[in-house]
């Protein structure tokens, strides 16, 4: 054992002195060690042309002197590249690169990534003018080329334009057809009509990255054949903390309760928004809902008759066939930034949030633990670092075609659960997605 540590110890070291030749940090958690592949490049990463593969999973079973190891691995700022392999019972390091092009520093061994960050996108945007720092701040990092910017009203329009310094947006319509960009790429759907938001749905010309759900209701998905071109962000179902979940559950058994908590304020979104990522992370923990029972307060009194519509403060109980129960908490009045699932089960207690995971038991012992707090950004202002993060980690993600959009079959039944929550709020009884798409009709 101590020879097998020591080994570990020396590779650290070496990987130390030969830092600057690698690229993207690495995040340390009690479970496993993660590959640069879940983390964003940066700009100081971007101009580098050499790179190497080395990656590793650690077990949660490992002894004190391997967590040792994962410390130093920690504190030394190690990065990797590429997928990550596993360590042996040992902890004995098995790198996913030969040892033999481990400090291969050829072109034939550049990063894949660095090719594809040198062209940039082409993207034409839509956002609120107070959306503009952050929209500015993810296009800089990522290197988008802005070519189109508009929002809701020709004074906003100019507004955001100027500040973005490039061409203002005057028919939506038109020119997302004509200019043909990479990305269109919504922060907002304020000001977009129906039929403006149903192109980007049935036109599979470009990539759609949106922060507010383009389809509202369930009959506008009948017309929708594929929408795997839309990725609707950001969705914890597809963060970091929920990657380390899905290698605990095995281990954790089934869960049996879950409790969702997701706020923020206009700028970072709409209602709307929070609860459709809420209802994702639900069915995705729980399986189909089978009732809705939803309650609302905010400054509107009376609840909105359309998703979009919705404002305040809004919570809802879920009911399934399966043996399990499930909360939400949604919010557009929620200050800063704050997303978390709790999850009760067999295995104990997990609670998640965007930076962190702690795995409990159920007698009250800690069993796995998981962070990952991007570095600060000295030059972010007026922006949320946590959500940018984010963003910039799922763009990176779609970038690599390892996240995929929704399918229309899924969309339509997300949809369903956000309106049988809305007529919950008109009726004052549990409604049923599965009977609100039989009304409906045939979709999918």
């Amino acid at each position: 054992m101590r020879s097998a540590i020591g080994c570990v110890f020396s590779v650290a070291l070496s990987l130390a002195r030969n830092r600057n030749k690698l690229i993207g940090p690495v995040g340390v958690t009690h479970h496993r060690v993660l590959s640069c592949s879940d983390f964003p490049l940066r700009k100081h990463h971007l101009h580098r042309s050499k790179s190497i593969g080395l990656g590793a999973i650690v077990s949660s079973t490992a002894s004190y002197d391997g967590m040792a190891s994962r410390v130093l691995l920690r504190d030394l700022g190690l990065v990797f590249d590429d997928d990550f392999s596993t360590m042996d019972e040992d902890c004995r390091i098995v790198t996913s690169t030969p040892p033999e092009k481990l400090f291969d520093t050829s072109p034939e061994n550049a990063s894949e990534k660095e090719a594809s960050a040198s062209e940039p996108l082409r993207v034409l945007v839509w956002m609120n003018p107070e959306q503009v720092a952050f929209a500015q701040a993810v296009a800089d990092q990522l290197q988008m080329d802005i070519i189109l910017a508009g929002s809701d009203g020709a004074v906003a329009s100019s507004t955001v334009s100027n500040e973005l310094q490039t061409e203002r947006i005057k028919d939506f319509r038109h020119q997302v057809l004509d200019t043909s960009p990479d990305l269109v790429w919504l922060l907002t759907t304020d000001g977009l009509a129906e039929d403006e938001l149903a192109i980007l749905a049935q036109e599979r010309t470009q990539f759609v990255l949106t922060h507010e759900p383009i389809l509202t209701r369930i009959i506008d998905c009948a017309a929708v054949q594929s929408i795997d071109h839309v990725h609707f962000i950001p969705l914890l179902k597809t963060g970091h903390m929920m990657k380390v979940f899905d290698d605990l559950r095995e281990s954790f058994g089934h869960v049996r309760s879950v409790g969702v908590t997701s706020r923020g304020n206009r700028q970072h979104g709409s209602l709307y928004a929070r609860l459709f990522g809420a209802v994702d992370v639900v069915e995705y923990l729980c399986g189909p809902i089978e009732q809705i029972d939803a309650a609302m307060s905010g400054p509107l009194g009376e609840p909105s008759a359309t998703l979009p519509g919705l404002h305040g403060h809004l919570t809802l109980n879920a009911r399934f066939t399966e043996n399990c129960c499930a909360s939400v908490q949604v919010s557009d009045l929620g200050a800063a930034w704050s997303r978390g699932v709790t999850i009760l089960g067999e295995g104990g207690c997990i609670r998640l949030t965007d930076t962190m995971l702690e795995w409990w038991d159920a007698e009250g012992k800690l069993v796995d633990s998981s962070t990952h707090q991007p570095a600060p950004e000295a030059f972010l202002k007026n922006v949320d670092a946590t959500l940018y993060h984010i963003v910039i980690d799922e763009i990176n993600a779609i970038r690599r075609s390892s996240r995929r959009g929704f399918t229309a079959e899924s969309m339509t039944r997300t949809i369903a659960v956000c309106e049988s929550a809305l007529l919950s709020l008109r009726t004052g009884q549990g409604e049923s997605p599965r009977k609100l798409m039989q009304l409906a009709g045939p979709t999918h």
